[in-house]
């Protein structure tokens, strides 16, 4: 009879203590959910300011080429037309 009674205040004692050291203070849990939060905030943000960047760079070499191709498309025209205009100067009579 003694044996039963000291088994089950051993077991009670187990649960009772497992339950307090298991439990977290809900206060422990906001401050580790708020520091991840601000991680990942943090990471995010970083990710769009380098992304912005990349962006700004590739924007700037796209109206350099557009302005080179504007330059090429013109010599080109220059140099079809003096083309032309020597191969009729060689075909005409003099």
């Amino acid at each position: 009879m003694l044996r039963a009674k000291s088994a089950n205040k051993g077991t009670e004692g187990e649960a009772g203590s497992e339950g307090a050291v298991g439990r977290r203070s809900p206060s422990k849990l906001l401050v580790l959910l708020i520091g991840v939060t601000a991680v990942v905030s943090i990471g995010l943000v970083w990710f769009v300011w380098g992304s912005y960047k990349h962006f700004a760079v590739a924007e700037g070499q796209h109206h350099r080429v557009i302005e080179l191709h504007g330059v090429i498309t013109h010599f080109d025209e220059v140099l079809t037309m003096s083309a032309r205009m020597a191969e009729k100067q060689m075909a005409s009579p003099l």
